[in-house]
C-alpha cells in the first residue's frame, strides 16, 4: 500500500517524527563568494568555476557533526560530494549524517525538498 503525502507534510513528519530540521542547513554556492570557508583549503577559485561551468550549481549542507559540497554531475556520475577535510563522501554517509537514511530519500529529493 502506498500512501502519497505533500512536500510540507513530509518535512513537517522529518523535522517532528525525526527531530531533524534542515531548513536553512542547505545553501547553493554559485560563485567562490557564497563557498564556506571550510573549503577554501582546497577549493581553489579556479577548480571551483571550472566545476560550476562545467556541472552547474554546487550546494553546500551543514550537519552537525560536519559540512558537506556536493554537486550533481549528471545521469552518468551521480552526485560528488566532498565533507570539510577534503575526503570524497557517498551519499548514503550524507543521508545518514542528516539522519533521513531511513525514508529513503536521494540527494535530490532533499535538495529540491529544502532547497
Amino acid at each position: 500500500m502506498k500512501i502519497l503525502i505533500k512536500e510540507s507534510q513530509l518535512k513537517s513528519f522529518i523535522k517532528n517524527k525525526l527531530g531533524v530540521d534542515l531548513t536553512d542547513r542547505i545553501n547553493i554556492v554559485t560563485n567562490k563568494w557564497e563557498l564556506p570557508m571550510e573549503f577554501d583549503g582546497f577549493m581553489t577559485p579556479t577548480i571551483l568555476n571550472k566545476y560550476l561551468n562545467n556541472y552547474g550549481p554546487m550546494f553546500a549542507i551543514e550537519t552537525k557533526d560536519n559540512m558537506y559540497l556536493c554537486q550533481d554531475r549528471g545521469k552518468n556520475y551521480g552526485w560528488f560530494t566532498i565533507d570539510k577535510y577534503g575526503g570524497i563522501v557517498d551519499e548514503s554517509e550524507i543521508m545518514s549524517d542528516l539522519g533521513v537514511d531511513k525514508l529513503g530519500l536521494s540527494m535530490n529529493d532533499v535538495i529540491s525538498m529544502y532547497f
